[in-house]
């Protein structure tokens, strides 16, 4: 099957192969170094390395290896790779950091503190507003009146106007507890939702209602399955098209409140325990996650902390969280009612949802929806939701808020995907980058978008948005041409390897304009599908989206904004760069200082993602894409600390995993020999940058060494890319193993029965024994392809067999070995 690239191969017009261009003739030697023995000095020695005949193979394969091209690249193509390559190892020497998160272990299920110190991690400074409650007292003003202020408490038997007093909440006392406010708190609230809430609701049902729920069990919702829960002190129970009652528990009882219909809540503390602010705030942090989890149409969230005589707002948006002075509620019960009035209203965008999306709701669930957006002409358009939830979701409070939905056109009734998204002030926006990347094979593309959302600092006050720790935020939206399900979700052996191989395609692509993903994580990297849900075009068989955090090779700056990540899928290089969160200033001037010593994400950071997505897939899944217990090495990966991560992937990479891992059972050869063969691709390359950063057998400075790597950008790509071709490849050949199936789901693969007694040989096997195979022992002598007055071929230290055809006609200078071009049909990893 020749590749599906568009570029054009070497070849005159008339079919004929033309001799190699000068640069894809050149002779790379082995990396080698006394450092590196998974890579050892070849010895060109005809003792130690005897000549062989290789084994027979069909006229088929000998007809497709001669007419392979020598590369997969056109001239055009590595030319622009190459200049792209130039400017990048001349303009980047760094990278902007990481979050201090990243270098935090996670856990499944973290105990309390451990929970709080992620979210401390995640929010970063918590900013406290110095304007006597300035601030809070002007949010609502506009929702209630004076004269209605004084009439309610004219009333009410809740206040007393002669002592000043909320009589209900018991004063300041040594015995007093939380546990004596919540009853107080409830009631009061209660009453001031019905008076100036509920008073214009015709609906004879309740739309907020305070709950005490300091005792009650609330399932958080994460991106992997958890039991955690918690409970705020007091919830507002809010009903409309943007909330829904929480789903069943086990024994299908519906909880009255949950995350996903609270309007806000209340905590209570005693201020004889002098909580400090930052501490409250994490607390109430905790329970905000999970609000903006559950409810993914949330810009903002407010909560109110509470003592027996102040109040405290919380504001949290995608910016961060800030938090106002006590305000005492006995002398000001103004802006205390206020407060809960404007915190619980019924007017969705003073909640702080986004309105634009919007749903229908029956027997208080979710059951479709609309999202209306504008087009670059400015004109509106709404689209149905395919799904009520988003497909894809951020569960940080700070940070982009990605969320992306599935709707369909109203005209063409075409899937299209939307993605909402808060930059950061100083980033470029993606579709800045999509505007120039129209008609990129491999690339997401871009139908229209939407600016002039909304920024973070319209919902805060005045003088927290000069903080240094505040970074403006700005929402945006774009609609882009819909593909199929993550990766992951493949369905066959062939859909998954074409899949990886247009998706590295498109990632090169977008190389050639000069910009560099940076993000490559298995949830942006999709199977590709037409509009229409039908298969996709050959070379659209992997789409890679999300240019977030895509760069230009021109950058002079670095974002603000610091970068978050799964460690998962982090480059070892990347992974030793994560330094851990410090305290004081000199180890704070320290870990500046080794910053500049950092190399900058490249092009093979994210060719070693791909690599993990691929090794994550094949070790949890089969090749028929069902799903198996995600290996204690993957775990590790995803859950360790950074420098533990470091250490596991480094072995992982110079050794593999063992010969005898029951996933090697579940896939064809040819998809277990990629795996080996790209791992052994990326580990001299791992090897040698950080020989660089550490300054081992460095003979120039940074710069230069990492303009040498650049300088190879077309081999690191024509590899990888030899390398899934050759698998696909392999796959088409082989027939044994495979079932007659419909043609949607051609190259499905049957498990061989698992018996350690009796191996059974893999039915992906290729049963021609294909010419030497993925750095494997060389074949054993035998008579075949070449009669005795033939000189026999030569084979490479790993075993690779070249074609006499493909050999290069140059006679070697004294001294020297003749060293064979490696084929597409063959391993490039010769050249390693």
């Amino acid at each position: 099957m020749p590749p599906t690239s568009h570029d054009t191969p070497c070849a005159n017009p008339d079919g004929a192969q033309v001799p190699a261009p000068t640069h894809m003739a050149t002779i790379i030697q082995p990396i080698c170094s006394p450092s590196n023995p998974f890579h050892p000095e070849p010895e060109h020695d005809c003792k130690r390395n005897p000549i062989v005949t290789p084994s027979r193979t069909s006229e088929a394969i000998l007809k497709r290896l001669c007419e392979r091209p020598l590369s997969v690249l056109s001239r055009s193509s590595q030319e622009r790779l190459k200049s792209a390559s130039s400017s990048f190892a001349q303009n980047q020497h760094c990278s902007t950091p990481y979050n201090a998160r990243i270098s935090e272990p996670l856990k499944l299920n973290p105990k309390r503190d451990e929970h709080k110190k992620l979210i401390k991690l995640e929010l970063g400074t918590l900013i406290g507003l110095n304007d006597n409650g300035a601030w809070a007292k002007s949010l609502y003003a506009h929702l209630v009146g004076e004269a209605e202020l004084d009439e309610f408490l004219e009333e009410s038997d809740l206040y007393n106007t002669n002592t000043g007093r909320w009589t209900a909440i018991p004063e300041s006392t040594l015995t007093l507890t939380e546990d004596d406010l919540y009853e107080p708190f409830v009631n009061i609230s209660n009453a001031i939702l019905k008076k100036f809430v509920l008073n214009t609701c015709k609906k004879e049902k309740l739309l907020r209602e305070a709950i005490d729920t300091h005792a009650t069990n609330l399932p958080h919702q994460e991106e992997a399955k958890t039991t955690l829960v918690s409970r705020p002190d007091v919830s507002i129970k809010g009903q409309g098209p943007s909330f829904q009652v929480p789903e069943a528990d086990s024994e299908g009882n519906t909880p009255e409140v949950g995350f996903s219909n609270m309007n806000s809540f209340e905590e209570m503390k005693v201020e004889r325990q002098r909580v400090s602010p930052t501490a409250q705030g994490l607390q109430v942090g905790v329970y905000v996650r999970q609000i903006f989890i559950h409810q993914p149409n949330r810009r903002f969230v407010r909560a109110l902390v509470l003592t027996e005589t102040h109040v405290r707002l919380f504001h949290f948006d995608r910016s961060g969280g800030l938090y106002t002075p006590y305000i005492n509620i006995h002398e000001d019960p103004y802006t205390f009612i206020r407060l809960v009035v404007g915190l619980n209203s019924l007017d969705d965008s003073v909640l702080g949802f986004d309105t634009s999306i919007q749903w229908r709701i029956e027997d208080g669930r979710k059951v479709d929806g609309t999202l209306t957006t504008r087009r670059d002409d400015n004109t509106e358009i709404k689209y149905n939701l395919s799904k009520v939830a988003p497909v894809i979701t951020f569960f940080d409070i700070r940070g982009r808020g990605t969320q992306c939905w599935s709707v369909f056109d109203p005209t063409t009734g075409d899937k299209l995907l939307v993605k909402d998204c808060w930059k950061a002030e100083d980033r470029v926006p993606e579709y800045d980058h999509l505007k120039e990347l129209k008609g990129v094979q491999g690339v997401a593309q871009m139908i229209s978008f939407e600016t002039n959302r909304g920024e973070t600092k319209e919902f805060r006050a005045t003088g927290s948005t000069a903080h240094g720790d505040f970074h403006n935020r700005v929402a945006i939206r774009i609609v882009m041409s819909s593909y199929g399900e993550s990766i992951e979700n493949f369905k066959s052996a062939m859909e998954l390897l074409c899949a990886f191989r247009d998706a590295i395609k498109g990632h090169m692509n977008l190389y050639k304009t000069k910009r560099l993903h940076r993000d490559v994580t298995i949830h942006n990297v999709l199977l590709g599908k037409k509009a229409d849900g039908s298969e996709p075009d050959p070379g659209y068989c992997g789409i890679l989206i999300d240019l977030y955090m895509a760069i230009q090779s021109e950058r002079k700056t670095l974002s603000a904004e610091q970068r978050m990540a799964s460690r998962l899928f982090l480059s070892v290089v990347i992974l030793k760069s994560c330094k851990d969160p410090v305290d004081d200033e000199e180890d704070q001037e320290e870990e500046e200082e080794e910053q500049l010593l950092q190399l900058a994400h490249d092009h093979l950071d994210d060719l070693e993602a791909f690599l993990y997505i691929y090794t994550y897939i094949i070790h949890v899944h089969d090749a028929n894409g069902a799903s198996y217990n995600i290996p204690q090495l993957m775990k590790k990966w995803k859950r360790d600390h950074p420098s533990a991560v470091v250490d596991s992937k480094h072995a992982f990479l110079s050794k593999g995993t063992s010969s005898t891992a029951t996933f090697r059972q579940r896939w064809p050869a040819q998809c277990v020999e990629l795996l080996d063969s790209f791992r052994k691709f990326i580990f001299p390359h791992v090897v040698k940058k950080i020989n660089v950063m550490e300054g081992i057998n460095q003979r120039n400075n940074v710069q230069t060494e990492v303009k040498y790597m650049m300088n190879e950008v077309v081999d690191h790509y024509n590899t990888v890319l030899h390398l899934f071709n050759d698998a696909i490849d392999g796959l088409e050949e082989c027939q044994s193993g495979f079932e007659n199936v419909q043609p949607g789901n051609a190259g499905r693969f049957t498990t061989p029965p698992l018996d350690p007694e009796s191996p059974t040989p893999h039915p992906g096997q290729n049963p021609l024994k294909r010419m030497g195979g993925y750095l494997g022992q060389p074949p054993l002598a035998k008579r075949g392809l070449f009669s005795d007055s033939e000189s026999s071929p030569e084979i490479p230290e790993e075993g690779l067999f070249i074609p006499p055809w493909n050999r290069i006609p140059d006679t070697p200078s004294r001294g020297q070995t003749r060293r064979a071009q490696p084929v597409h049909g063959s391993s490039p990893l010769a050249k390693l």
